[in-house]
């Protein structure tokens, strides 16, 4: 079990034996792009931010700009001289122009599109949870949806092909969108794929307003999200969640009416009809396409108020914006930040993720002596042990990840090599 005495000690060993630096560094170092690259003052890994939350005798203190150039000297900034470690978590910044500081003037010049979807987001429409609590029976259906969605919409409409799922360890996913040409991106034109990505619009967490659609004559990109919603509401919203009658919702619904009474021949009668048939999100259902039945693009604003993907804009837009890395400890559930792939997020439960704990208990039953530190200059090399417990099958999405941008990167270079303007 985890607690405030036991919690340094803990990701003291975690750090010295499981975090996976050597694929973590190969990720972030992205060297198949830069082999044809000039040589710089600094190496492309070594400007790269990382911040770290670290607990000082109960106070939470935020270390940013930290650089590294070796998976060595990270895992000996992470594991601590005294057989504690004060860092709670690890978050991912931009690459700058120089090395990272807070002193000197640098400018981000890099960053993987990040996108960041919170459970509790849809608090509005869920009944089985709320807040940070999270269910694989019917909350994680919101999650898969979500996937299903931005998977289609970033690899067919923007061409995307690179993407890293995880699982948050909490209540979310992340989404890190790895293309050379993507991290090179400047921040107006991250807020337009966001742009682009969003229609949901909230106002608090018991109010969303869909942002006005003339949804008669539809951008495909809707057209394909409402069909892809459909084909889940009955199952995630009238049957799991009974989501309709929730009084917010149907507050919500009500204005979607009145926004729309203008359209020509709309039943003047809705809001009296959605008051007669509270007693179930069925029976409300079966009304509201009764009665909208000449009014699709109504019906589609519902199904998309209640299901469409809820992104966090801020952690997209900026190019300099923190978020936490992958292989992180989720400090509030002990749960590995694990990357899962998109393939198979139906059948990725988020409570079966492994735990420190559980890894821990998977080192201890190691013999001591595979744990010995190997001793380079002023630096240890502790050996990664991690291929011995639960979270070999996450590590190893993990690298067909990476062997993936590899090889596209190889046929990429190939093509430079022969003279091919491969340029966006």
């Amino acid at each position: 079990m985890i607690t405030e005495q036991t919690m340094g000690q803990q990701m003291n060993t975690y750090y010295k034996h499981i975090f996976p630096y050597e694929q973590f560094f190969e990720w972030l170092s992205y060297k198949i792009d830069h082999q044809n690259a000039s040589p710089a003052d600094y190496p492309y890994i070594s400007r790269r931010e990382f911040s770290f939350e670290a607990d000082f005798e109960g106070t939470m203190v935020y270390n940013r700009y930290n650089h590294f150039t070796q998976p060595m000297r990270m895992q000996n900034a992470l594991v601590g001289a005294t057989g504690d470690s004060a860092i709670r978590k690890i978050d991912i910044g931009a690459v700058f122009d120089t090395l990272p500081s807070k002193r000197d003037k640098c400018t981000a010049i890099e960053k993987e599109l990040v996108i960041d979807i919170d459970m509790n987001d849809y608090d509005e429409v869920r009944t089985c949870c709320e807040g940070a609590t999270i269910c694989k029976e019917k909350c994680w259906k919101f999650l898969i949806l979500a996937c299903e969605i931005l998977y289609r919409t970033l690899t067919e409409d923007f061409g995307f092909q690179h993407i890293l799922w995880v699982y948050s360890g909490r209540r979310g996913i992340h989404l890190w969108i790895c293309d050379e040409h993507v991290r090179r991106m400047p921040n107006n034109v991250r807020k337009g794929i966001i742009g682009y990505l969003s229609l949901n619009q909230f106002r608090d967490s018991s109010s969303v307003v869909i942002k006005k659609m003339k949804l008669a004559n539809q951008h495909p990109a809707i057209s394909k999200a409402v069909q892809i919603c459909m084909s889940k509401f009955d199952q995630i919203i009238i049957q799991d969640q009974q989501s309709l009658i929730k009084p917010n919702v149907v507050e919500q619904i009500k204005n979607l009416m009145n926004i729309n009474k203008d359209l020509d021949k709309f039943p003047s009668d809705m809001i009296k009809i959605i008051d007669r048939n509270l007693k179930s999100s069925e029976m409300l259902w079966r009304a509201l396409q009764e009665g909208l039945v000449n009014h699709k693009q109504v019906i589609d604003q519902i199904v998309l108020m209640c299901l469409y993907p809820r992104l966090d804009a801020n952690v997209s837009t900026t190019i300099n914006h923190l978020l936490k890395a992958p292989f992180c400890v989720h400090p509030k559930t002990g749960k590995v930040c694990v990357p899962f792939t998109v393939s198979q997020a139906k059948h990725f439960n988020p409570d079966a993720v492994p735990t420190l704990n559980k890894l821990l208990n998977q080192l201890s039953e190691i013999d001591q002596s595979k744990k010995q530190p190997q001793t380079h200059g002023d630096i240890k090399q502790y050996p990664n042990l991690a291929e011995q417990t639960d979270l070999k099958e996450y590590i190893q999405i993990f690298e067909d990840f990476l062997d993936s941008y590899k090889k596209e990167g190889e046929k990429k270079n190939k093509l430079i090599s022969k003279g091919v303007d491969i340029s966006y």
